[in-house]
């Protein structure tokens, strides 16, 4: 991507690693009245309102509460563990599966 605007990527072209990841994006896409800017035929979107949507409506309630605790709070996984009342083991897989 050669984008200098922070937050944007390519509609056009993207390739998505999963199923699931291609129903949240196409799900985003359909729903977003988000402003979008179009260069060279090809559409911009805001790649943190599509992480913000897929966490909002596409993870569980433990799945939501581990991915920010540990990615956006930056707490361990021991720590996420602990904070959720769950094992290390169950944290971890609630992240895998977000």
């Amino acid at each position: 991507m050669n984008s200098n605007t922070p937050g944007l990527t390519l509609r056009e072209g993207d390739t998505v690693a999963t199923e699931w990841s291609q129903v949240s994006y196409d799900r985003w896409c359909a729903e977003s009245h988000a402003q979008y800017t179009v260069v060279a035929g090809m559409r911009l979107v805001n790649i943190y309102e599509i992480v913000d949507s897929v966490i909002e409506n596409d993870l569980s309630e433990t799945e939501r509460t581990a991915v920010i605790l540990h990615y956006f709070e930056g707490r361990s996984k021991n720590k996420t563990a602990e904070i959720m009342g769950t094992s290390y083991s169950n944290a971890h897989s609630a992240l895998r599966r977000a």
